[in-house]
């Protein structure tokens, strides 16, 4: 499923959808961080031999994450009727929709420059009497944050009826 009308006719069908990380983005940042690690082994280990070395470790340590991240199968974002999961290599969270409050979509609260593009979508659930928002990156996975919504929405809306007619059978 490579765009976005195929994935929503997927989405109203219930299917299960895996949106992969957006490869050229974070490759992108890779050389970049590649790059920084460069210059910092050039230019501040020679002045400053101490920071230098943090720097570098720094800057090590970012490359090396980003480069996790970019190994296949490692960044996702899945979701069916039961789960919506979220994979960053190093950490997968999963979440039940009957878990789900409210999904939105917004910045976080301290984002410093409110770009357009870069906004998130954000999956409020509770769990453990616990209420926590998940964020989703849409840039990340290659659509935006109105296409995410429209993803994610199905889903929502069909655990909700089924956590109703649950409620209701349990009532009688």
């Amino acid at each position: 499923m490579s765009n976005i009308a195929e994935l929503q006719r997927a989405a109203r069908a219930l299917q299960p959808i895996m949106l992969p990380l957006a490869r050229r983005l974070l490759g992108t940042l890779s050389a970049i961080l590649a790059a920084f690690l460069v210059m910092t082994i050039v230019a501040v280990v020679p002045k400053s031999p101490i920071l230098g070395s943090l720097s570098i470790v720094l800057w090590a340590l970012l490359l090396w994450l980003s480069l996790l991240m970019l190994r296949p199968g490692m960044t996702f974002v899945e979701f069916d009727t039961e789960v919506l999961t979220q994979s960053f290599g190093i950490y997968k969270l999963t979440i039940r929709w009957g878990d789900i409050r409210q999904i939105r979509i917004g910045w976080y609260e301290l984002e410093a420059v409110q770009i357009p593009w870069n906004r998130k979508v954000f999956v409020d659930y509770e769990r453990n009497g616990r209420k926590t928002p998940m964020a989703i990156s849409p840039p990340m996975f290659g659509v935006n944050a109105e296409q995410l919504v429209s993803l994610l929405t199905p889903y929502y809306q069909h655990a909700q009826r089924d956590m109703r007619a649950a409620m209701a059978e349990a009532a009688e």
